[in-house]
């Protein structure tokens, strides 16, 4: 499941490259972004945003959606 950054990235036709710099991150940290792996801090999350053309709470609410998740465990993949 894509998160809302890279959704939106994509729609806009910017590369993630393009959304660091614009959102002042490294490469590597929009990936871990786009990927659910982090959540952004306040800061850099108003940075994303903006550079997105995002509300802070779309964003922080789709972080929180897929966190919930990946935490629940899909059918047959729980293991012993």
């Amino acid at each position: 499941m894509d998160t809302l950054i890279k959704r939106q990235r994509i729609a806009l036709g910017m590369p993630e490259q393009q959304l660091a710099i614009a959102s002042d991150l490294t490469l590597k940290s929009v990936s871990f972004l786009e990927r659910g792996l982090q959540v952004p801090r306040l800061k850099n999350a108003l940075k994303i945003a903006s550079a997105l053309n995002l509300s802070l709470e779309a964003l922080y609410s789709d972080f929180v959606s897929h966190a919930a998740n990946v935490a629940r465990p899909q059918k047959g993949t729980r293991k012993n």
